[in-house]
């Protein structure tokens, strides 16, 4: 029970940065046409809200598939449940979150201003995409992380990682953040890993997301 109200509550914690960057698009849509608007900033805020919806409908869907009764630790990000060798994500199976038959995502794939750098891009599900090439990270396994929730087994989270700065921004902007926090601030405070952007230790920014607490 105290994990699924765990849940429950991350997923209207989304609801609610969802909403609060809705209206952030709306009042830039609303300067734009009066020729006001800062273009690029107004495309972070557009892309950070199809962030927030992603990750809610990824959430969304593996309560989903566990009410149906597909255990939480049986859910497959990747085929087999092994990221080896390709880093590709599952398309078929009950147990995979992308698959028709199971979660039923329709995987989002993010403009390429989402990113910064030579290795902008994301793998679809299906795609043999390397760990090293693609920007889009849904951990292999649950043993990886405790993000703090729940028990004190690890947790499930995805990440995009070499976040276009501006985009971390308005990512921030939306959930009430000042600021990019760094990556010492990451490590001493695991909890707050959860859903903003963060500049890691090698420059780049990076957007977390809790998707299963064990």
């Amino acid at each position: 029970m105290k994990k699924y109200n765990n849940c429950n509550g991350n997923v209207l914690f989304l609801i609610l940065i969802a909403v609060v960057l809705f209206a952030a698009l709306s009042y830039a849509i609303s300067n734009s046409g009066r020729g006001g608007g800062d273009t690029s900033k107004e495309k972070s805020v557009i892309i950070a809200s199809q962030i927030t919806e992603f990750a809610t409908n990824m959430r969304y869907a593996i309560q989903r598939m566990t009410i149906m009764g597909t255990a939480s630790a049986a859910i497959e990000f990747h085929p087999n449940g092994s990221c080896s060798p390709t880093y590709m994500l599952c398309n078929t199976g009950e147990n995979c979150l992308f698959a028709p038959e199971g979660g039923a995502i329709n995987f989002v794939k993010l403009p390429q201003e989402t990113f910064s750098g030579a290795s902008g891009g994301m793998g679809y599900p299906g795609d043999a995409a390397s760990e090293f090439t693609t920007n889009f990270w849904l951990e292999c396994t649950p043993d990886m992380y405790d993000w703090g929730h729940g028990t004190p087994a690890g947790d499930r989270g995805f990440f995009l990682l070499n976040v276009a700065e501006q985009v971390c921004h308005a990512f921030n902007e939306g959930v009430g953040i000042e600021g990019i926090p760094g990556h010492d601030y990451v490590m001493t405070d695991e909890v707050n890993f959860m859903e903003h952007c963060i500049q890691r230790n090698d420059g780049t920014f990076q957007i977390g997301f809790l998707l299963q607490a064990f």
